[in-house]
């Protein structure tokens, strides 16, 4: 999946569109355009020998000179060498600019998967304390309404896993847009997907975060550790602007490691991080936030959080490598 929006940072471009089609662009890559309006246009390459992947968007908006004016994008999860070529067209609002979000895929995945969206209603820092709780539970075949408490910033969401009356990715944005405590704190909407797709395979307890309030732009990463679930822990530099790049998270892993804490080692703008792969003691989201933020030299570089997901999901399954 992949997040794209506007380079102009801010709320004046929020409501500006976002149109994306294919065409056979002979292998030449993508294409993005603006109009007087600031509403873009993108032109995805579709040469079946050489088509537009994830990996090559990317690229473009980050080293062709025009689209660096125009265009973000950045990969929030899924493989970066996937083809774009066959992508529905269609017309994006953006929105969301300085406030707080979060995008959440519910343990659904692959072409039935889903994507909801949640932006917060309150402007600036304070959107970020803004977090859902997800449970289930058989709430009866009589109805496939979830249940909505607010508990101040926090939503308590009870999805209905009744075999007969499945919650919907819909049914849950409209519980929550029209629960007036709920929509005070958040607006729902949905990404990517069908609205018809059913939640039931959401983990029990799972945590969703907002964030990334903030009208200085940020360096920062997001990772599912490849667990194939809604867990993302997120990673942001402490230093504003372009002072926050180069910095790098190198994984490895040990599967002798007597204990599941992670070793971390910091050498200049690098973190050297290894979990351990032992199965008597795996490292978990939650081990390695803890280190991360434990280690001084670590925690004085980057900020490190759960946006989404189970803290004490195993991390142990990712392939060891560089963010």
């Amino acid at each position: 999946m992949l997040r794209l929006g506007s380079q102009r940072l801010g709320p004046d471009d929020n409501g500006a569109t976002l149109t994306v089609s294919a065409a056979d662009r002979g292998g030449s890559g993508p294409d993005v355009t603006s109009d007087a309006s600031g509403n873009l246009t993108l032109i995805l390459d579709s040469n079946s020998a050489n088509p537009t992947t994830a990996q090559k968007l990317i690229d473009y908006a980050a080293l062709n000179v025009n689209a660096q004016q125009l265009l973000t994008v950045s990969l929030v999860s899924g493989n970066a060498t996937t083809s774009l070529a066959a992508i529905a067209g269609g017309t994006l609002a953006l929105s969301g600019a300085g406030a707080a979000s979060a995008l959440s895929a519910f343990g659904t995945s692959g072409a039935s998967g889903v994507n909801v969206l949640f932006t917060s209603n309150q402007p600036g820092l304070g959107g970020n304390n803004i977090s859902l709780q997800v449970n289930r539970l058989n709430l009866s075949a009589v109805s496939t309404t979830p249940r909505i408490n607010v508990v101040g910033q926090r939503i308590e969401i009870i999805l209905n896993d009744n075999a007969g009356a499945l919650t919907t990715a819909q049914d849950l944005i409209t519980a929550i847009n029209t629960n007036a405590a709920a929509s005070r704190l958040v607006k729902a909407s949905l990404a990517t997907g069908s609205g018809t797709t059913s939640l039931a395979n959401v983990v029990d307890g799972s945590l969703i975060r907002l964030s990334g309030s903030d009208r200085v732009l940020t360096a920062s990463a997001v990772s599912g550790f490849q667990t194939n679930t809604d867990l993302r822990v997120q990673f942001a530099a402490r230093q504003q602007a372009i002072d926050g790049n180069e910095i790098s998270l190198v994984f490895n892993k040990n599967a002798s490691a007597v204990s599941a804490v992670p070793t971390i080692s910091v050498s200049g703008k690098q973190i050297v991080v290894t979990l351990s792969s032992n199965a008597a003691n795996p490292t978990t989201a939650n081990d390695l936030i803890t280190a991360l933020i434990g280690n001084a030299a670590a925690n004085t570089l980057i900020s490190t959080k759960l946006v989404s997901g189970v803290a004490t999901t195993n991390l142990s399954t990712i392939t060891a490598g560089t963010v």
